[in-house]
């Protein structure tokens, strides 16, 4: 930091954390600009749910959806199937909610859910890795996006989840929280139950629309570069 012009990170929330580190270092923490991580135009492309959903994962509506980038301990996944879990116990009578699933994208998912598949019946199904376009159609079919992490600096499946008009139910992540507004809901705290709880509210009140481009705006790729540039300009002419 003390050799950089200037310093991008992608959140507030990371800026923050960064302050910490650089609390003896105000001159360094000064470099220190906000500029947020875009979301792939490709995603922001009207999409139907196509057939092959069912044909090649056997998903059907209703489901919710997680999306990790990998099984680390920090995304909280056996948090999630948890939760999830009690769920389905607490609207069983509830025919509605009866073939309602967990749908989980990510490297290194399907074993932790093939571990956990005595308690889940088939309601969790882990597709591990998929394509841009087999994602951009799971979530145009799920009901919410669950987002059960411990810890994030960034999560750009909210963005994505988002262009197609999900709801986010989240763990109070100040960097997921950043990304959220109104219509989403955010657990009262880090424990299973909570998430659990959260998760049952969502079912309680239904998906809640809300103005897309509004509140991707700030996202846009044209929009973050334009800032990048800015703070490279100011970089360029900042004295060594």
């Amino acid at each position: 930091v003390s050799r950089a012009r200037r310093v991008l990170t992608v959140s507030q929330a990371s800026r923050e954390g960064l302050a910490m580190l650089l609390r003896k270092h105000p001159r360094e923490l000064a470099k220190v600009r906000v500029v947020p991580n875009a979301i792939h135009p490709f995603f922001l492309s009207a999409c139907e749910p196509q057939p092959f959903l069912r044909d090649r994962f056997q998903i059907e509506a209703p489901y919710l959806l997680a999306v990790c980038s990998m099984n680390k301990p920090h995304k909280g996944v056996p948090d999630l199937i948890s939760a999830f879990t009690a769920v389905k116990e607490r609207l069983f009578a509830d025919k509605q909610f009866s073939k309602l699933r967990l749908v989980l994208v990510g490297k290194g998912v399907e074993e932790l859910a093939k571990r956990r598949a005595d308690q889940t019946q088939g309601d969790i199904v882990a597709v591990g890795t998929v394509t841009g376009n087999e994602l951009l159609n799971l979530y145009a079919g799920a009901e919410a996006l669950v987002v059960p992490s411990l810890a994030e600096g960034f999560f750009v499946p909210v963005l994505e989840a988002r262009a197609q008009g999900l709801n986010v139910i989240s763990r109070p992540i100040p960097a997921v929280k950043e990304l959220l507004c109104e219509q989403d809901l955010v657990a009262r705290d880090f424990s299973v139950e909570a998430l659990e709880e959260a998760i049952l509210c969502f079912f309680k009140r239904g998906r809640i629309p809300f103005q897309v481009k509004e509140v991707l705006r700030p996202y846009l790729q044209e929009r973050v570069v334009e800032q990048a540039c800015k703070v490279y300009l100011e970089a360029c002419m900042a004295e060594e």
